[in-house]
Protein backbone atom coordinates (compact mmCIF):
# COMPACT_ATOMS: atom_id res chain seq x y z
CA UNK A 1 0.00 0.00 0.00
CA UNK A 2 0.86 3.57 -0.53
CA UNK A 3 1.54 5.31 2.35
CA UNK A 4 0.74 9.13 2.21
CA UNK A 5 2.00 12.30 4.30
CA UNK A 6 -0.04 15.15 5.38
CA UNK A 7 2.91 16.83 4.01
CA UNK A 8 2.49 14.82 0.78
CA UNK A 9 -1.35 15.73 0.59
CA UNK A 10 -0.91 19.43 1.56
CA UNK A 11 1.97 19.90 -1.86
CA UNK A 12 -0.50 18.21 -4.06
CA UNK A 13 -3.26 20.34 -3.40
CA UNK A 14 -0.79 23.56 -3.18
CA UNK A 15 0.64 22.11 -6.58
CA UNK A 16 -2.06 21.00 -8.31
CA UNK A 17 -4.59 22.41 -10.96
CA UNK A 18 -7.92 21.33 -10.73
CA UNK A 19 -10.92 21.77 -12.58
CA UNK A 20 -13.45 21.67 -9.88
CA UNK A 21 -13.10 24.32 -6.87
CA UNK A 22 -14.00 22.95 -2.89
CA UNK A 23 -16.87 24.34 -1.20
CA UNK A 24 -15.37 23.42 2.07
CA UNK A 25 -12.56 24.99 3.89
CA UNK A 26 -10.70 21.93 5.89
CA UNK A 27 -10.63 18.19 5.43
CA UNK A 28 -9.17 15.52 7.50
CA UNK A 29 -6.26 13.70 7.24
CA UNK A 30 -7.63 10.52 9.19
CA UNK A 31 -10.23 10.76 6.59
CA UNK A 32 -8.37 10.81 3.11
CA UNK A 33 -5.88 8.22 4.30
CA UNK A 34 -8.71 5.45 4.99
CA UNK A 35 -10.38 6.68 1.75
CA UNK A 36 -6.59 6.05 -0.36
CA UNK A 37 -6.28 2.51 1.48
CA UNK A 38 -9.62 1.47 0.45
CA UNK A 39 -9.32 3.01 -2.91
CA UNK A 40 -5.49 0.91 -3.20
CA UNK A 41 -8.22 -2.17 -2.40
CA UNK A 42 -10.12 -1.59 -5.80
CA UNK A 43 -13.05 -0.03 -3.24
CA UNK A 44 -15.26 2.52 -4.97
CA UNK A 45 -17.77 5.33 -3.91
CA UNK A 46 -20.02 7.29 -4.52
CA UNK A 47 -20.08 10.13 -7.19
CA UNK A 48 -18.98 13.96 -5.92
CA UNK A 49 -21.99 16.24 -6.21
CA UNK A 50 -20.93 19.44 -8.07
CA UNK A 51 -22.98 22.79 -8.88
CA UNK A 52 -21.35 24.37 -11.65
CA UNK A 53 -17.36 24.23 -11.25
CA UNK A 54 -18.34 23.90 -7.11
CA UNK A 55 -17.86 20.28 -4.82
CA UNK A 56 -21.08 20.28 -2.68
CA UNK A 57 -20.56 16.62 -1.40
CA UNK A 58 -17.36 14.84 -1.69
CA UNK A 59 -14.11 16.62 -1.05
CA UNK A 60 -12.31 13.86 0.63
CA UNK A 61 -12.96 11.52 -2.20
CA UNK A 62 -12.05 13.95 -4.61
CA UNK A 63 -8.73 14.81 -3.26
CA UNK A 64 -7.97 11.41 -2.93
CA UNK A 65 -9.18 10.01 -6.52
CA UNK A 66 -7.13 12.93 -7.49
CA UNK A 67 -4.11 12.03 -5.71
CA UNK A 68 -4.14 8.11 -7.15
CA UNK A 69 -5.23 9.30 -10.71
CA UNK A 70 -8.49 7.86 -10.71
CA UNK A 71 -11.10 8.96 -13.40
CA UNK A 72 -13.62 10.42 -10.90
CA UNK A 73 -17.50 10.11 -11.10
CA UNK A 74 -19.41 13.37 -11.13
CA UNK A 75 -23.10 13.99 -10.55
CA UNK A 76 -25.35 17.42 -10.78
CA UNK A 77 -26.14 18.93 -7.09
CA UNK A 78 -29.05 21.58 -6.79
CA UNK A 79 -27.26 23.07 -3.79
CA UNK A 80 -25.88 26.27 -5.05
CA UNK A 81 -22.86 27.79 -2.74
CA UNK A 82 -23.47 31.48 -3.85
CA UNK A 83 -20.91 32.55 -1.44
CA UNK A 84 -17.99 30.47 -1.89
CA UNK A 85 -14.68 31.30 -2.73
CA UNK A 86 -12.22 29.14 -1.88
CA UNK A 87 -8.85 27.83 -3.46
CA UNK A 88 -7.55 24.32 -3.31
CA UNK A 89 -4.53 25.47 -1.66
CA UNK A 90 -5.68 27.60 1.03
CA UNK A 91 -7.48 24.05 2.38
CA UNK A 92 -6.22 23.17 5.60
CA UNK A 93 -5.20 19.18 6.08
CA UNK A 94 -6.39 18.60 9.51
CA UNK A 95 -4.85 16.19 11.64
CA UNK A 96 -8.26 15.39 13.63
CA UNK A 97 -10.78 12.65 12.63
CA UNK A 98 -14.14 14.01 11.74
CA UNK A 99 -16.02 10.50 11.57
CA UNK A 100 -17.17 9.33 14.92
CA UNK A 101 -16.27 5.94 16.14
CA UNK A 102 -19.87 5.28 15.02
CA UNK A 103 -19.00 6.18 11.32
CA UNK A 104 -15.50 4.68 11.57
CA UNK A 105 -17.63 1.30 12.43
CA UNK A 106 -20.42 1.77 9.74
CA UNK A 107 -18.06 2.49 7.06
CA UNK A 108 -15.59 -0.35 7.84
CA UNK A 109 -19.17 -2.78 7.56
CA UNK A 110 -19.60 -1.05 4.00
CA UNK A 111 -16.13 -1.12 2.56
CA UNK A 112 -14.05 -3.76 4.56
CA UNK A 113 -16.25 -6.99 4.79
Amino acid sequence: MLEISKSQIELFLNKSQFNLKPSQSAVSYPILLRIINRLQQDKRFSSIKVHGNIIIDGHHRFICYSYLNIPIEISKSGNNPSSVNLEWNSILVDPIDYDSKADKIYYSKLFDT
